[in-house]
Formats: C-alpha cells, structure tokens, sequence
C-alpha cells in the first residue's frame, strides 16, 4: 500500500499529482481509489457552476 504524503497548504495538480498516483475518476467531485483505501474529495469556486454550493 502507497502511503499518503501530502503537504498542507500545497497545491496539487489533480491529474499528475493524483490520479496517476492514486486512480479514481479524474472528473468527480468525489473520487474512490480502486486499488487503495482512499476517498479523494475536490472542492472549488466553480463548484457552484456544477451545480454545488461549497
């Protein structure tokens, strides 16, 4: 199993730093690894656009 190791307060570039990582649906808000025991969950300003109010 990959140990998470993120920094806070960095920012992470969703599909190099993530989802090439870890798997999970590049598009949703939500996001399930299939090969690890994580749940990747991504907010922002255009949320609201998508249909949430973050």
């Amino acid at each position: 199993m990959c140990p998470l190791s993120f920094d806070i307060d960095a920012t992470y570039h969703r599909v190099k730093d993530i989802h090439e990582e870890y798997g999970g649906n590049r598009y949703s808000g939500i996001a399930p690894c299939a090969d690890y025991p994580y749940v990747f969950i991504f907010y922002g300003e255009s949320g609201e656009w998508h249909g949430y109010d973050d």
